[in-house]
């Protein structure tokens, strides 16, 4: 299937799935912007593939966090960067 990446049977699933991801940046003041993450399931609603995404959007809901606050940080510190969340080698979607 074009665009699809299959690594075990579990992730097989984003073959079949899709979602769309906005950006929203807002003007708060003259230095400062607020962005806002957003996305939106636009795939079929089916049980299965309900079911096999649920298990994921704890873990990538963390990463994303994680991430959040690393740029924070390295914005915050700059030069003095020290990162709040080490990296992570592997997670629960990368194949072994």
């Amino acid at each position: 299937m074009q665009g699809c990446r299959t690594y075990d049977e579990t992730l097989e699933i984003h073959c079949f799935s899709s979602s769309r991801v906005h950006q929203i940046y807002e003007k708060v003041d003259s230095k400062k912007t607020k962005l806002t993450f957003a996305s939106e399931y636009i795939g079929p609603l089916e049980l299965d593939i309900i079911q096999a995404l649920l298990p994921a959007a704890s873990e990538t809901e963390r990463i994303f966090m994680a991430n959040l606050e690393n740029i924070k940080a390295a914005i915050e510190q700059g030069d003095e960067y020290q990162r709040p969340h080490p990296y992570e080698q592997k997670n629960i979607f990368d194949k072994d």
